[in-house]
């Protein structure tokens, strides 16, 4: 399981932090060591480099658990980097 840094925003989101990249999810289930996404078409991800802010949306909900939408930004910012 990666060790995220999880936290509660203001409107009741919540924001997964690993390695420079952000998770932003409207909630989530702890199942099998992973963390599902209630509604993944909702889900956002983004990470900034040299003040340059890069994100992308999860709309077609190819990215079911935090983790998997992590490792889809985890090769997008290896490429900006």
């Amino acid at each position: 399981m990666y060790q995220f840094n999880i936290v509660r925003n203001d409107d009741s989101s919540w924001r997964f932090e690993l390695d420079g990249i952000n998770l932003i999810i409207d909630d989530y289930q702890l199942k099998d060591q992973k963390h599902y996404i209630a509604t993944p078409d909702k889900a956002v991800a983004f990470f900034n480099i040299n003040g340059n802010l890069y994100g992308l949306a999860n709309h077609h909900a190819s990215c079911c658990t935090a983790e998997d939408f992590y490792e889809t930004m985890r090769g997008q910012y290896a490429f900006f980097q």
